[in-house]
């Protein structure tokens, strides 16, 4: 099975739905594998699921609440997260950090 990675961004600091309901939907949402939480308002996330098939259910959980969902090519994306979570959105291994799934 490929994973393909995704970003999601989010407004943190809304109520609709709340920083809370974001964490229990990714937590709960059968389609998506693993996931990691590096700071506020983004979710790094694996699932075998085109975005295309994952956007609807990201689009009616946000309803109006400004949301981005991206895919993520993992040689085209880069930043100043731990070692760890590059060797996890480059293979398969999780990240042994404290915020991921």
């Amino acid at each position: 099975m490929n994973d393909f990675v995704y970003v999601l961004s989010y407004n943190p600091l809304g109520d609709n739905p709340n920083a809370s309901q974001v964490e229990v939907f990714i937590q709960k949402h059968r389609e998506i594998d693993t996931w990691y939480y590096p700071f506020l308002g983004t979710y790094i996330f694996k699932s075998s699921k085109l975005l295309a098939d994952l956007a609807p259910g990201f689009r009616q959980f946000f309803g109006n609440s400004p949301c981005m969902l991206t895919y993520a090519s993992p040689s085209l994306i880069g930043g100043s997260l731990p070692q760890a979570v590059w060797d996890w959105i480059n293979a398969s291994a999780v990240p042994s950090l404290s915020d991921r799934n």
